[in-house]
């Protein structure tokens, strides 16, 4: 009875052994595709505040930043490359006519002296000596030269002044000022903003002073 019982005992030392030193069975490898992946974050595509205010006093104030910019520079933002060659041909022509009517007062003024300061003398010697030379060179030459002088003073000058005044009244703006209020009001109701309209006054009153912003939405 012994025996078998240090038999049993034997057998289950040995079956222990062989367990313990026995090598754990490999786990099958999982092929690299199959290997989660780790992807990147979704990429949110903000849109840029394109918004326009106007305020009363003629100041364009683009984007959430509220940053004052002119005319041909928010066209510039908007993309609107119609609008920025239509604004940059404004310029163009006025300087135009504000350079020809600078030029036409300047050759005007240098002929009309050119030709007083080359009215003959009636009262020189060569005019005075023979009657006839007096009555017949003389005294028509000095008139002619009196009134092509004063011809092209007085025309060019005149040519000068409507240019000048078509250089003023030809401005270099692409809309008048309720043409802008018009476009940028439609502006931001194609991005869904609010037609608003902004304006800074002062405000004064028993111990304040300092600015309001008036809104009209």
């Amino acid at each position: 009875m012994r025996r078998q019982r240090f038999l049993f005992v034997a057998c289950l030392s040995s079956l222990s052994l062989a367990q313990t030193a026995a090598p754990a069975p490999a786990s099958p490898a999982v092929p690299a595709s199959a290997a989660p992946s780790v992807s990147a974050p979704p990429v949110v595509n903000v849109q840029e505040d394109t918004t326009i205010d106007l305020t009363d006093d003629g100041r364009i104030l683009f984007g959430a930043q509220k940053r004052q910019v002119d005319a041909p520079e928010l066209f510039r933002a908007l993309g609107r490359a119609d609008l920025v060659a239509q604004s940059e041909a404004n310029v163009k022509r006025r300087f135009g006519f504000t350079i020809a009517a600078i030029s036409v007062a300047v050759v005007a003024v240098g002929v009309g002296i050119a030709l007083f300061a080359t009215t003959p003398d009636v009262k020189s010697p060569a005019c005075t000596s023979n009657l006839t030379t007096y009555n017949e060179v003389c005294v028509p030459d000095a008139v002619a030269h009196q009134a092509a002088g004063g011809a092209v003073l007085g025309g060019g000058l005149l040519v000068a002044g409507i240019l000048a005044s078509i250089a003023y009244w030809a401005r270099p703006e692409v809309f008048s000022k309720w043409d802008l209020k018009k476009f940028i009001n439609e502006h931001n109701a194609s991005i869904g903003a609010p037609a608003v309209s902004l304006q800074v006054v002062p405000a004064v009153g028993a111990g304040v002073q300092g600015l309001v912003a008036l809104g009209t939405f």
